[in-house]
């Protein structure tokens, strides 16, 4: 009997084993760089390399950098695919309820709408403010829970957060622009 290979279950895991380690991968790949451009640049009259060696050490610095940097975007990718998976069925079934910060959201189907219509766009030259505000949709398909963050410069941009994966708690999924949250 053939069994199916959980992707979303192994992303999971891969994220929650990365996640105390995130800043490793960078050092690495700046390391390797570091290596790769040794091996091109000399260091005055005490570096006595061939031209072979020079260029070997450029070519493991550059593909061991690439390696860690496609890996890492490689990595995010599937997370957010599978954000996507995890979230859609909730998100795009019947809420029946709608908490913000703990009480009941009087304009729960504007922002549901927002949610449900939220971008990937990033503004330019702007970020989520630090206050996050918990959202908890109650659907038929489930518990959903998102946080959102006002925008530092447009006060109706809302970016929204999910906290399944370490990356997407530190990274926005996607921003909603309303007004909702204020009326809730």
């Amino acid at each position: 009997m053939l069994v199916a290979f959980d992707w979303n279950h192994a992303l999971h895991r891969l994220d929650a084993a990365l996640a105390p380690f995130w800043l490793l991968p960078l050092l690495v790949a700046v390391g390797l760089w570091l290596v790769g451009m040794a091996g091109v640049v000399r260091f005055g009259s005490s570096w006595e390399a061939s031209g072979r060696v020079r260029w070997g050490l450029f070519a493991v610095g550059f593909a061991g950098f690439t390696a860690v940097v496609g890996s890492g975007i490689g990595i995010v990718e599937l997370e957010q695919a599978a954000v996507s998976g995890e979230i859609a069925p909730r998100l795009n079934a019947q809420i029946l309820t709608v908490q913000v910060d703990g009480r009941p959201c009087r304009s729960a189907r504007t922002l549901v709408e927002a949610l449900r219509s939220r971008t990937d766009d990033h503004p330019d030259h702007s970020s989520a403010s630090d206050v996050r505000h918990d959202v908890l949709l109650q659907s038929t398909a489930g518990p959903l829970r998102l946080a959102i963050a006002r925008d530092d410069k447009d006060p109706r941009n809302w970016w929204v957060f999910y906290d399944g994966f370490h990356l997407t708690t530190m990274n926005d999924i996607g921003h909603a622009l309303t007004d909702a949250p204020d009326h809730c």
